[in-house]
């Protein structure tokens, strides 16, 4: 069986001779460089094609430690009624304040919700002179 010379040249590098040593035998040293450097590329070609297993180190897992959660507050609807009288308007304001600042001091969480609504009334008739 007859080895070619690319053959031979990759035989003898793997035995552990320099490219001197090659080009001594009776290779050029370009030849020798080009036919190490097409195999080194081929080879790491099918190193890289090859699956590889990847191993993931093991880590001991840490005891996890549970955070009490802080007593759920039941939500207390409170809806403060304000007269349409103007007068009364800065002492109900002051009373949701008062409210508002005992629920802080006696609870640890409070949801509110405020819902305002104004009515206006408009009179859309238009006054003619004349009387129907």
């Amino acid at each position: 069986m007859k080895i070619s010379k690319k053959t031979e040249i990759i035989k003898l590098y793997e035995e552990g001779l320099s490219i001197e040593d090659i080009a001594s035998k009776g290779f050029t040293k370009k030849y020798v460089k080009h036919v190490l450097k097409n195999a080194k590329l081929l080879n790491e070609a099918i190193s890289a094609a090859l699956p590889t297993e990847v191993l993931e180190p093991v880590t001991a897992e840490e005891p996890k430690t549970e955070i009490a959660e802080p007593p759920v507050v039941e939500e207390l609807p409170t809806e403060v009624e304000t007269p349409p009288e103007e007068g009364n308007n800065s002492s109900s304001l002051r009373e949701v304040i008062t409210l508002l600042e005992s629920l802080e001091k006696s609870s640890t969480k409070v949801d509110i919700s405020l819902n305002i609504s104004v009515k206006i009334d408009i009179d859309n008739t238009i006054k003619t002179g004349e009387n129907n």
